[in-house]
């Protein structure tokens, strides 16, 4: 006796393995949107996480800048109020002693190679805080400062490189959980149309997110 023939013309057991091969298929990429989703997301925790550091550390570090340009500036005036009395001293021989002492003892070396300077020129420069002096520099030009506001920018864009690196990951991880959402709908579909229709756009985004991920894995700047 012939074994019975289904409407699409299979046998049931022919049927039943056609079955069982899909559900083998829907559960290997169930499996594998899973991982790939949970692979995207640490991924994209620890490129966030290190980009917080560094926009901390970029504040702390651009703080210093400041300092250093405020002390900088505490420096200069400093300095100018020193060789404003030097310079009112030494006009007069009776306070040339004062004029000495300032020199000599109150204004540090690099002030004093600027007045030396500065007296060398005779009347052509009215003080020794000008650009043309070798030995001043402006407090807004602070040789520490600017290292430190090179430093904090440096690092800014280091913490926005590793925040965009973050965002690209957590757009995979979206695009992982929609396939993963159409392979579940496959996996509880009665009707094929259905079945196929999902297990076919959720293919697609997986590729999609897949190629994507690889590419920025390969790409990503390195992690702190």
């Amino acid at each position: 006796m012939s074994a019975a023939v289904t409407p699409d013309g299979d046998t049931p057991s022919r049927g039943a393995s056609k079955s069982e091969t899909l559900q083998v298929v829907l559960a290997v990429l169930l499996g594998a949107a899973a991982l790939a989703t949970a692979w995207a997301a640490y991924r994209g925790e620890l490129y966030s996480g290190d980009s917080v550091i560094l926009l901390n550390r970029s504040t702390q570090v651009s703080d210093r800048a400041s300092q250093a340009f405020n002390a900088a500036e505490t420096v200069f005036v400093q300095d100018v109020n020193l060789f404003t009395q030097f310079a009112i001293a030494a006009q007069d021989p009776a306070t040339e002693d004062n004029a000495a002492y300032l020199k000599e003892t109150l204004m540090r070396p690099q002030l004093v190679k600027m007045v030396e300077w500065w007296a060398e020129t005779g009347d052509e420069v009215e003080s020794p805080f000008v650009a043309q002096d070798p030995h001043f520099v402006a407090p807004t030009q602070s040789r520490e400062g600017r290292a430190l506001r090179m430093q904090a920018r440096a690092e800014f864009r280091r913490a926005r490189e590793l925040d965009d690196t973050g965002d690209e990951y957590v757009l995979y991880t979206v695009i992982f959980a929609a396939s993963l959402f159409l392979y579940g709908i496959a996996s509880v579909a009665s009707s094929r149309k259905v079945l196929f229709a999902s297990m076919g756009v959720g293919g697609v985004l997986f590729a999609a997110g897949l190629i994507g991920l690889i590419s920025t894995t390969v790409d990503a700047p390195k992690l702190l």
